[in-house]
């Protein structure tokens, strides 16, 4: 795990688990992404995961990610991590990806409007239940309400945050009512598939 201290956490996933694996090679599949983006590493690598693919031929970077397309990564993130593979390519993929969330736990119930663009709260909120606790070990001290614009209730943005998520600033800024982008969403998955991106902070 990288630290703002020079300090190097080695981290390990439990034994219920597995691994997650780059499959596929990224070969500029995306023509809107620049390698000289802050989000190209990421975006590449959650490709190579298999944990997001882009839109035809662009990755819409800038897009907002909907309730339908995070409970589908969310459902995609467990099953890879559980299985070492993901469902297989059906008709109606979100259907079956939010079949496997609600069996699963990761939410109780689709929610009213599944095209609804989230909050960076709404996104955290489901994707703090993708994995189980096992395999995102808190890392960071972040006691409840020292995040400046989070109020302590909101668990999900508090555990990913102990987790290794980091906020936008050295406050721990969370903007949860701002939109969440692709480009935003990819980091985030890229920081569960792989420990070693994972940021080392204390809001203590």
């Amino acid at each position: 795990l990288k630290s703002t201290y020079g300090q190097t956490l080695v981290a390990k996933w439990d034994t219920s688990g597995h691994s997650f694996v780059k499959s596929k090679t990224y070969q500029n599949n995306f023509k809107d992404v620049s390698s000289r983006a802050w989000y190209y590493p990421y975006v590449t690598a959650a490709y190579s995961y298999g944990l997001m693919d882009g839109i035809e031929t662009n990755n819409s970077t800038d897009k907002q990610i909907s309730a339908a397309q995070t409970i589908t990564l969310a459902a995609r993130l467990r099953k890879l991590y559980l299985t070492a593979t993901a469902p297989r390519q059906q008709q109606s993929m979100v259907k079956a990806y939010s079949d496997y969330a609600i069996s699963q736990g990761i939410i109780s119930s689709l929610p009213s409007d599944m095209n609804a663009p989230l909050t960076r709260q709404e996104f955290a909120s489901i994707l703090a239940k993708a994995l189980p606790s096992s395999a995102l070990p808190s890392v960071n001290d972040v006691p409840d309400g020292s995040i400046p614009d989070v109020y302590k209730s909101d668990k999900g943005i508090y555990q990913l945050s102990g987790q290794g998520f980091s906020g936008n600033d050295d406050a721990g800024t969370f903007r949860p009512n701002a939109p969440i982008t692709r480009a935003e969403v990819a980091s985030v998955l890229v920081r569960m598939a792989d420990p070693n991106t994972r940021i080392l902070f204390s809001l203590d």
